[in-house]
């Protein structure tokens, strides 16, 4: 079996006209859903044998929080692929990962991280039409794909483990 995550970077500011998509940071609320969505990962035990993130701004200010409620650092490697791609991008990414990696997670934009947890889980699976309707900033899915080869993903075939949304998590921890 392989794990992977998608994680959703949080909400990210539109407040200086003059800064490229690329260079916007967090906001406020973003910085505290970042540091939410580390401490649940903690809480739940999730490790990753790979960080692959796209190099925006807003991604590299979502781990630098998020790792502060994780407390430990992800070590993410960051590519240029992750920051304007589609589902199909993404999804070649993953079968081009060696099998020496278990767990990977991916930190990166919507609508493409969405579309890949669509494209991967089984439609029968009970979270597939939450994920389908609503993937919010800062938002994460753990999926379990039934194979021992990156290369061998097929779409439709994955299991959500758990699907996370600040929200929700605020909402339960006061």
């Amino acid at each position: 079996m392989k794990i992977v995550g998608l994680l959703r970077h949080a909400k990210s500011s539109r407040d200086d006209p003059h800064l490229a998509d690329v260079d916007r940071p967090l906001t406020p609320r973003g910085v505290r859903a970042a540091e939410l969505m580390g401490a649940e990962f903690r809480k739940r035990g999730a490790t990753f044998d790979l960080v692959l993130a796209s190099p925006a701004r807003r991604v590299i200010d979502m781990i630098e929080h998020f790792e502060r409620g994780y407390r430990k650092p992800l070590q993410p490697t960051y590519e240029p692929v992750l920051y304007e791609n589609s589902a199909g991008t993404l999804l070649n990414v993953l079968t081009a990962i060696g099998d020496s990696v278990e767990r990977i997670l991916l930190v990166g934009h919507n609508p493409s991280l969405q579309n890949l947890g669509t494209m991967l889980a089984s439609t029968e699976d009970v979270l597939h039409a939450d994920l389908a309707d609503q993937f919010p900033t800062a938002a994460a899915v753990l999926i379990e794909l039934p194979t021992a080869h990156w290369i061998d993903v097929k779409s439709g075939t994955g299991r959500i483990l758990w699907l996370l949304k600040p929200r929700e998590l605020g909402s339960r921890n006061g």
